[in-house]
């Protein structure tokens, strides 16, 4: 009852709740006064999701978004496919690998699976988008009409939208790119590679969004790649990226004293800090971002002028919401505040306009240089009127 985001759902969940009635049922449950209930569903997080299809004591989780049109969507999908699976049909709708404008009839659209967390790709973008990116990239090769395709995809949805540019997520129609489906030995649908360095694998992993991005995090780290680097807000397109156009996300910006001040090897230091607070993050709806104290001075006011540095603080821009932290700035502090923001327990304020973001020149990772000054001995024999 007490949960932020659980608030924020109330209203989509009645929407969607009356516009399926008689199609599905909607429902829900406190699961601070059912907890053994919730501990059988393994409920960790509040709000969670979960959708009972055929199979009753196998729910799957929601990973879409949660909005009343996108939850009656999801929930038309799963009715369309147990239907079809009722009367021996292949899913939710009949036919084969063509059109794809649309998914009136149960099929996942071409070019849409994931919606735009997740990588569209096709012959001509393959070799520049996966083959040679920087971090490793997992595919799936779908088809359309496909039930356990479109079971997939609110999942692969969800950990596109938590790992962020991490980890790659992308997924191909298998049935308008049968060369490159045949090329990587794609025989059914999904088919799920992992590619790394132009090299492909099978995932056999889960197909839920949880247990994708457990996968890709613990690859990350097998593969030293599991550094959580913090951007830093160099330019108003970084912000407009990381925060401005995410809804439902958490912004952390922390101001960091000046490099004067702190010097590379203190600067380093709070970094690392908030790495790990990123990396201990990075299962919740939370984006971080650093900036040197005074250079976007007209973010500092808008944030209520931090003051002291270093200093944390949380906005959704979404809701024109900001909180300051106001402890001392090591991970178990963040951590706890973060708890605080995320769950409601921590009060906010109105979040103003932000005025205009400034573009400085990133950090290189060096120690300032001190502006030259003249000795104070250099006036000596300066004489002064009067």
């Amino acid at each position: 009852p007490w949960c932020g985001h659980c608030k924020s759902l109330v209203p989509d969940w009645a929407r969607a709740a009356k516009a399926l009635k008689g199609v599905v049922k909607v429902a829900a449950v406190d699961a601070t006064a059912e907890e053994a209930l919730a501990r059988k569903y393994g409920i960790k997080g509040f709000p969670t999701i979960k959708l009972f299809g055929a199979d009753k004591r196998r729910p799957s989780d929601y990973g879409g978004a949660r909005d009343a049109p996108s939850i009656v969507q999801s929930c038309l999908n799963a009715a369309r496919e147990l239907v079809g699976s009722r009367i021996g049909g292949q899913g939710g709708g009949g036919g084969g690998g063509g059109g794809g404008a649309g998914t009136g009839d149960g099929r996942t659209a071409r070019g849409e699976f994931g919606g735009s967390a997740v990588a569209q790709l096709d012959a001509s973008s393959f070799k520049r988008v996966v083959l040679e990116s920087a971090v490793p990239f997992l595919v799936s090769f779908y088809a359309p009409w496909c039930g356990h395709c479109k079971r997939l995809e609110p999942e692969w949805k969800g950990a596109a939208e938590a790992l962020g540019a991490s980890f790659g997520i992308g997924a191909v129609d298998a049935t308008a790119e049968q060369a490159l489906a045949q090329q990587y030995g794609v025989q059914g649908y999904p088919t799920i590679k992992l590619f790394w360095r132009g090299e492909a694998t099978d995932y056999h992993g889960e197909r839920e969004a949880d247990g994708i991005v457990d996968f890709a995090y613990a690859k990350l780290e097998e593969l030293g790649l599991g550094g959580a680097d913090v951007a830093q807000l160099t330019a108003p397109e970084v912000w407009a990226s990381a925060c401005a156009s995410k809804r439902n996300r958490l912004c952390v910006l922390a101001f960091l004293p000046h490099i004067l001040d702190s010097a590379a090897a203190g600067r380093t230091a709070y970094l690392e800090t908030l790495g790990a607070a990123a990396r201990k993050s990075r299962r919740s709806p939370v984006t971080f971002l650093w900036a040197e104290a005074g250079s976007q001075p007209e973010l500092e006011r808008a944030l209520g002028g931090p003051g002291l540095f270093p200093t944390l603080v949380a906005v959704s821009a979404d809701k024109g919401r900001y909180a300051q932290m106001r402890d001392a700035f090591d991970e178990r502090h963040i951590g706890a505040f973060l708890m605080g923001v995320l769950t409601g327990r921590t009060a906010t304020s109105d979040l103003g306009s932000l005025g205009a973001l400034a573009t400085v020149e990133p950090w290189d990772g060096q120690d300032g240089t001190p502006l030259d000054e003249e000795p104070l001995d250099a006036y000596d024999d300066v004489e002064l009127d009067g």
